[in-house]
């Protein structure tokens, strides 16, 4: 069965968070359990990367980038949904010395035979500097037609 929802994770193609400001402040949907499992993909260079996505609860994930590194880090997700679109939140949690303001991402998946595709919110279609939920929401949902809304695909192959 194909599932396609936004994920606020993307594991390894992060290269820093996106927003400052969260569709949702606390889980009100069910994880879809599909995407539960440790994932490897290959980065530019060649080499494998690993993501785990974890229950942490019936309606949040714990997702580990980069899973066994010094580059690893954490993130809480939530399934957030309106309009037949879903999307998972995610919050990554500060590191040491984190300065970041921009904590969260979005990002659309596919999950199916053992196959992860992810895609995350473009900034460039959906501003990073818009300031409420609200605004965000709204955003997303008028765009939800556009081919660009989404970056491109990070395929990841669940490991055995």
């Amino acid at each position: 069965m194909k599932r396609i929802f936004m994920l606020l994770a993307a594991g390894a193609v992060l290269v820093g968070c996106d927003y400052k400001v969260a569709l949702l402040q606390e889980p009100v949907n069910d994880i879809d359990k599909s995407i539960i499992g440790t994932w490897l993909t290959e980065d530019e260079h060649g080499e494998t990367k690993r993501m785990q996505v974890l229950p942490y609860s019936s309606r949040q994930y714990l997702v580990v980038n980069n899973a066994g590194t010094k580059d690893e880090m954490f993130a809480r997700g939530m399934l957030w949904r309106k309009d037949g679109l879903a999307l998972i939140q995610l919050e990554w949690l500060p590191q040491e010395n984190d300065e970041q303001e921009n904590n969260f991402q979005f990002a659309l998946y596919e999950c199916k035979d053992n196959l992860l595709r992810v895609r995350l919110l473009n900034p460039d279609v959906v501003a990073n500097n818009i300031d409420t939920a609200e605004k965000l929401e709204k955003a997303i949902l008028s765009n939800r037609e556009n081919g660009a809304l989404f970056r491109e695909v990070t395929e990841y192959r669940k490991r055995k």
